[in-house]
């Protein structure tokens, strides 16, 4: 299922999507001012930093997917550099975001070792979300990590 597909599929009746991005160090920044945008025009204030958060995790691993490991440089399909695409979905109450992107690599959730310098990014995605998932590769090369993040509960009531 391509991006497009995947937003005439959705359950969810609000919805924002970023322009195809290349798979690049600059993704997040755009993914995280996608969310805001999004949030903001929905009035879903309080989810605004963890939504950021999360989308920039969800990205930045997309694009750390998509390039070459030793040269850091973006790997390219037919000629063309990898992209990633960002969804944003909501019911009013909680969010949905998706990463698409096209590297055939699904991700790994797993406990760094104390001294490591990366790896948490997606236990502390899971920690923050209600749900966690992926997709593989569709028969494009598609996949989508997604996370649902819901409203933030009033310890007063």
């Amino acid at each position: 299922m391509t991006p497009a597909q995947a937003l005439t599929l959705s359950p969810w009746p609000l919805r924002h999507r970023s322009p195809m991005l290349g798979a690049l160090p600059t993704a997040p920044g755009v993914a995280r001012a996608q969310v805001e945008v999004a949030l903001r025009q929905w009035g879903l204030l309080d989810l605004i930093d963890t939504a950021q958060l999360v989308a920039s995790e969800l990205t930045t691993n997309a694009v750390t997917a998509s390039t070459h490991h030793a040269t850091r440089q973006p790997r390219y399909i037919q000629g063309h550099m990898m992209q990633v695409c960002i969804d944003v979905f909501t019911n009013r109450s909680d969010v949905r975001l998706e990463v698409w992107d096209q590297s055939p690599a699904l991700p790994k959730v797993a406990v760094p070792e104390d001294t490591a310098e990366g790896g948490r990014g997606l236990c502390i995605v899971a920690a923050m979300t209600r749900h966690l998932g992926w997709t593989k590769p569709d028969a494009r090369g598609w996949k989508c990590v997604y996370a649902v993040i819901g409203a933030p509960v009033d310890p007063q009531s």
